[in-house]
């Protein structure tokens, strides 16, 4: 399984869980393994931290650089085999309240029929991450979900 979470929560993560940041810059937890293709990109976070770009912008482009660029099953056997099998946890900052792009890879894995989920909460749906992230399929970048996963 595929959880999400954020690194003030790695206290009630059990040791059994293997940590991966998904955070461009996670310095501070240099014990926890990175994976950088699911990280964004460091001009897209000049650009959202300088004003360049709103949340709608940031979104889009990562979005597109999700469902452009990677290869969901791939991804998932590359942390499967950095985990040694075991579950796994994709760390970033933000509290699950707040907009984080865990979300959006969360989301991106659900549709490619990858479960995935918020450490500790329900499994969502596609269409639930939708109206948790607060935007319709179209402003996220229109994808097809495979209908198991719906």
């Amino acid at each position: 399984m595929i959880y999400t979470s954020y690194f003030a929560n790695l206290r009630n993560i059990p040791e059994t869980i293997f940590r991966v940041s998904i955070a461009r810059y996670s310095d501070k937890f240099p014990d926890i393994a990175r994976y950088e293709p699911l990280m964004p990109s460091a001009q897209l976070l000049y650009k959202v931290k300088h004003g360049i770009y709103n949340q709608y912008k940031y979104v889009k482009e990562f979005n597109s650089y999700l469902y452009g660029n990677l290869d969901a099953e791939k991804v998932a056997e590359d942390l499967n085999s950095l985990a040694g099998g075991r579950d796994v946890v994709l760390l970033c900052y933000e509290k699950p309240e707040n907009f984080c792009h865990r979300q959006l890879v969360a989301k991106w894995l659900v549709d490619n029929c990858i479960r995935c989920q918020e450490y500790g909460q329900p499994e969502l749906s596609s269409q639930e991450w939708l109206a948790k992230l607060g935007f319709t399929d179209e402003e996220l970048h229109k994808t097809q979900i495979c209908s198991d996963c719906l």
